[in-house]
């Protein structure tokens, strides 16, 4: 610093160098930084958006909002009870719309949700996909007119 001659002043947030006559340039430090000891209430990852809120698309109901957290290129989104009464084997729905919240980014293939026809009480596995910031379903093997119920907790791995 000033004070020493040594010409160089380092700090964690930006390196200030420096003359006799007071500061000459600053500059941000490399993305690693070695500390001794760190002291900190919560780290959270830069890439991490934290929780997140969709909104539900139309023709499904809901008990609670669907919610989501994408972390490092991890996209996990959960929704505790999703119901349709007009939802058509083999066919995409839109479910839950998170484009607002998370831009317009898509996965790497598809997963799997629990799902459950009302109408002939069989427990199903759902086609899961994440394009766009929507969240779809490819509902299986439906039969007759009663309520589809869905349970989901999937997580995808983000292209981006």
């Amino acid at each position: 610093d000033i004070n020493n001659g040594s010409g160089v002043l380092k700090k964690c947030i930006e390196i200030i160098n420096t003359d006799t006559m007071g500061v000459t340039s600053a500059s941000a430090p490399s993305q690693i930084v070695t500390l001794d000891n760190v002291t900190a209430n919560q780290i959270r990852e830069t890439k991490d958006k934290g929780i997140v809120n969709g909104v539900i698309k139309s023709g499904w109901t809901i008990s609670q909002p669907p919610v989501a957290r994408l972390s490092n290129n991890i996209l996990t989104i959960s929704i505790p009870s999703l119901v349709n009464d007009g939802a058509k084997a083999h066919t995409w729905q839109d479910v839950a719309d998170f484009s607002a919240t998370l831009g317009a980014i898509s996965a790497y293939g598809d997963t799997y949700s629990a799902a459950f026809d009302g109408n002939n009480s069989n427990g199903q596995l759902w086609r899961t996909r994440f394009m766009n910031g929507i969240l779809r379903v490819l509902p299986e093997a439906i039969t007759g007119t009663n309520k589809r119920y869905a349970f989901m907790n999937v997580t995808f791995l983000i292209n981006q």
